[in-house]
C-alpha cells in the first residue's frame, strides 16, 4: 500500500464541499444565463413567461438533484471501496507486525544462544589450551602427505605441545607448518608409513621405538582424530630403557661369564621348540656340570674357581655352533641349547667335544689343572614336548652319566625318573578327585581400609583321601596342560557362587566373591553362557561375581580380552586384572578393558620398605587405579608396614595372611558375621 493510496479518501472529503458548491454556482449560473437569453430573445407574453420561468425551476430542480445524486452516489461508491481497501491494508498491517514481532523475538533469541555458545566455547578452548600446554606427554598433531598413488611420503606439522618442545629439543616456530623430511631429511621410511598407516585407515598402534634423528627411545601412542591426520602422544623413555637393558642384561645374563643364564635360557628353549614343531625339526639340551670343581675352590679360593669358570665358559664357546645358545646356570652347571637338529650324531659329537676341550689343561698359580664334566642330554620331540620337562630330563640324564664315572655324557631314556611318573599320577588322579569330591573350597577374604570385608577370593585345595591336603602349586599346572583345568574350573565357579548366595541367604551383608580363571578357561568355547547358567542355577546376582584373570592372559590376547570381558560386563559381572605388574599394559588396551579393579602382585608387596622398588611400583599402581577410577587390591599383605604404607598411598582393598589365611567355609562363614 504506498502512501497517495493511503492519503486518498483525506484528500477526497476535505475538497469535496467546495467541488459540490463551484459545480452547483456555475451550473446554476449557467441556467440562468442561457434561459433568460432565450427568453429575451423570444417574444413571449407575461402568462408564458411566469410559466416558463416555473418549468425551468423544475427542471434546474431535477437536473441538479440527479447531478447531486451521481455525484453523491459516486462518493459513497468510492469511500466503501477506500474503506475495504484500508480495512484490508490494516489487516495484512497487523499480520506482518505480528510477523515482525515474531522474527524479532526468535532471532532475539537466537542472539542469546549464539552468545551463550560463543561464550562456552571460547571458555572450553582456553581450558582445552591450558590442559594442552600443561600436558606430560609430549603431543603432535599432523597431516600425512600421500604421491599420486596414495602412498605416504611425508606428514606435515600441525601443532605440538610445550612437552613435544622438551621431548625433542625441537621450537614450535622450527616445526609448525614444516614437513618432517624438511626437518630432519634423512628419516627412516619405516616411521612415515606407521604414521601413514594411522592416517589412512584409522587404526590407532602403540609402540617403543629408537629415533635416530634426536637420538632417544620414545613411548608412542598414535590415533586418527579424522582421515588425513594423525596425532601422536609420547614420552621420553630413554633413561628408563637404558636402565632396562642394563637391568635386563642383568637380569638374563650371568655376572661372571657374561653368558645367557637359566632364565634366557628357558626363554630361547621355549621358542626353539615352538620354531621345531613347525620346521619338523629335533632341539636338544645338554645339561654340563663339572666333576671335582669345589675342589679348585677349597685348595685355592673363590677366585681361582671364578678364573676357571671363564676359561671353561670360553672353550664351550668354541663348541657351541652360531645359531645356538651357551649359558650358565650356576655353580659349576653350564647348559647348551642346540637348534635345527636333524639327527642324534650331531648331537654326539658336540658332547664329545665338549668333553675334550674341558679335558685340556689349566694352570693357576703354577698348578695345572685337568677338569672333567659329565653331560646328560634330552632331545624334543623325542623325550618330551614341553620345555620344562625337558630341561629335568637332561638333569635327570646328567646324574645318570655321574653313575657312569667322570667325562661322559648320557641320554635321556624313557621312564629314568619316578617324577615324570609321580606327574602320570596326578594327570590320572585329578578326574576322579572331581568325580568323588575330593576337592575343597577356601575363601580368602579382602578388606577395605576400616578392616571391614568386602569380598572373598574361592581358592581351590585338593583333599586326597591319602596324601591330605595337596596345594594348587602341585596340581593347577598339570591339569592345565592336560586340559582337567575345565571340568575343575567349571566345578569351582558353580561352589563359589553357590557359597556366595547361601552367605546371602544366612542374613550376611552381600559381598563379592572372586573366582580365578586360567588361560585354558579364558579362551574355552561357550565360557560367557557357561558363567551365565552357573549364575542361574545358584540364583546368584551377577553383581557378587568377580572374574579375575591375570594381567598376562589379558595382554596375550587383547582384542579377544576385550570382546570376552565387555560381554562379562553387560552382564553385570565386575572384572578383576589379577598380578598387574607382572606383565606389559598398553595404556590404550588398559583403557579398553572393562575392568573394575587391580590386583597388585604380591612380589611387589612382599617388597615393600622404605625407597624399595616394590614400594615404588606399588605406589604407581595404586597412583594409575585412581586415574582410572579403578579399585586397587593388594595381594599378600603380611605386615603392618606393608599395611601402613598402603593406606598412606590410599590402598581401596588389602589381601593376605596379616587379615586372615584362607579359610574353608563354615570358618569363613564366622568371620564373615563378625566383619562384613
Amino acid at each position: 500500500m504506498n502512501i497517495s493510496q493511503n492519503k486518498g479518501p483525506d484528500l477526497i472529503i476535505k475538497n469535496l464541499p467546495l467541488k459540490v458548491t463551484l459545480l452547483y454556482a456555475f451550473i446554476g449560473a449557467s441556467w440562468i444565463l442561457i434561459t433568460d437569453k432565450i427568453f429575451l430573445d423570444a417574444s413571449f407574453n407575461t402568462g408564458d413567461v411566469v410559466y416558463l420561468s416555473i418549468s425551468k425551476g423544475f427542471i434546474f430542480v431535477l437536473l441538479t438533484a440527479a447531478l447531486l445524486y451521481l455525484i453523491t452516489n459516486n462518493f459513497v461508491k468510492k469511500i466503501i471501496n477506500t474503506e475495504a481497501n484500508l480495512s484490508k491494508s490494516h489487516q495484512d498491517l497487523q499480520v506482518a507486525f505480528a510477523e515482525l514481532a515474531a522474527s524479532k523475538e526468535q532471532l532475539k533469541n537466537q542472539v542469546a544462544e549464539l552468545s551463550d555458545s560463543s561464550t562456552a566455547l571460547l571458555k572450553n578452548q582456553k581450558e582445552y589450551r591450558a590442559l594442552f600446554d600443561q600436558m606430560i606427554n609430549a603431543f603432535a598433531l599432523h597431516k600425512i602427505i600421500c604421491d599420486d598413488n596414495g602412498i605416504p611420503i611425508d606428514y606435515l606439522f600441525l601443532d605440538i605441545n610445550p612437552a613435544f618442545e622438551r621431548a625433542t629439543g625441537l621450537k614450535g616456530e622450527r616445526v609448525i607448518g614444516k614437513s618432517i623430511r624438511e626437518i630432519f631429511p634423512n628419516i627412516q621410511n619405516s616411521w612415515i608409513e606407521k604414521y601413514g598407516k594411522v592416517a589412512l585407515t584409522g587404526e590407532p598402534i602403540t609402540f617403543t621405538d629408537y629415533f635416530a634423528e634426536t637420538q632417544k627411545y620414545y613411548h608412542i601412542e598414535a590415533y586418527s582424530p579424522e582421515h588425513g591426520l594423525f596425532a601422536v602422544h609420547f614420552l621420553d623413555v630413554t633413561e628408563q630403557i637404558q636402565h632396562h637393558n642394563t637391568v635386563e642384561h642383568m637380569a638374563y645374563h650371568d655376572s661372571l661369564t657374561g653368558l645367557p643364564n637359566r632364565a634366557l635360557i628357558e626363554q630361547r628353549l621355549v621358542a626353539a621348540i615352538d620354531n621345531a614343531a613347525i620346521s619338523n625339526n629335533k632341539v636338544a639340551i645338554m645339561f654340563i656340570d663339572l666333576d671335582d670343581f669345589k675342589l679348585v675352590n677349597n685348595t685355592h679360593g673363590h677366585t681361582a674357581g671364578d678364573q676357571m669358570l671363564k676359561q671353561i665358559a670360553q672353550r664351550l664357546l668354541t663348541c657351541v655352533p652360531k645359531d645356538c645358545t651357551l649359558a650358565r646356570l650356576g655353580g659349576d652347571e653350564f647348559i647348551i641349547l642346540l637348534t635345527g637338529i636333524t639327527n642324534t650324531f650331531e648331537v654326539t659329537n658336540i658332547a664329545r667335544k665338549v668333553i675334550t676341550v674341558i679335558k685340556e689343561p689349566w694352570t693357576y698359580a703354577e698348578t695345572t689343572f685337568r677338569m672333567t664334566a659329565k653331560i646328560g642330554i634330552a632331545i624334543y620331540p623325542d623325550d618330551s614336548g614341553n620345555a620344562e620337562n625337558l630341561m629335568k630330563m637332561a638333569d635327570i640324564a646328567m646324574f645318570k652319566a655321574r653313575e657312569q664315572g667322570k667325562g661322559k655324557y648320557q641320554y635321556y631314556i624313557r621312564d629314568m625318573d619316578s617324577h615324570i611318573a609321580k606327574r602320570m599320577e596326578i594327570e590320572t588322579s585329578l578326574y576322579q578327585a572331581l568325580e568323588e569330591e575330593q576337592f575343597v573350597l577356601y575363601y580368602q577374604p579382602k578388606v577395605n581400609v576400616s578392616g571391614m570385608i568386602v569380598g572373598v577370593e574361592a581358592l581351590i585345595r585338593w583333599q586326597h583321601p591319602t596324601k591330605g591336603l595337596i596345594p594348587p602349586s602341585d596340581f593347577i599346572p598339570i591339569a592345565e596342560e592336560c586340559g582337567a583345568i575345565l571340568p575343575i574350573g567349571e566345578w569351582v565357579l558353580e561352589t563359589a557362587c553357590r557359597q556366595n548366595k547361601l552367605w546371602q541367604e544366612l542374613g550376611i551383608p552381600p559381598i563379592d566373591i572372586s573366582v580365578n580363571l586360567s588361560a585354558k578357561q579364558f579362551q574355552q568355547v561357550g565360557l560367557l553362557k557357561l558363567i551365565a547358567n552357573k549364575l542361574t542355577s545358584t540364583q546368584l546376582d551377577p553383581k557378587w561375581l568377580t572374574i579375575e584373570i591375570t594381567e598376562t592372559i589379558a595382554m596375550k590376547y587383547a582384542d579377544y580380552t576385550v570382546e570376552i570381558l565387555n560381554s562379562l560386563k553387560e552382564q553385570g559381572i565386575k572384572i578383576a586384572l589379577d598380578d598387574f605388574g607382572m606383565g606389559y599394559s598398553s595404556l590404550i588396551y588398559l583403557k579398553r578393558f572393562p575392568i573394575n579393579s587391580l590386583k597388585i602382585d604380591r612380589s611387589f608387596i612382599q617388597d615393600i620398605k622404605g625407597g624399595s622398588d616394590g614400594a615404588f611400583i606399588a605406589k604407581a599402581i595404586i597412583g594409575l587405579g585412581q586415574s582410572l577410577k579403578l579399585d586397587v587390591v593388594a595381594e599378600g599383605v603380611e605386615t603392618m608396614e606393608q599395611l601402613s604404607y598402603l593406606k598412606e598411598q590410599n590402598c581401596t582393598q588389602m589381601q593376605g595372611y596379616l587379615f586372615s589365611k584362607p579359610l574353608p567355609s563354615d570358618d569363613m562363614t564366622e568371620l564373615l558375621k563378625k566383619y562384613a
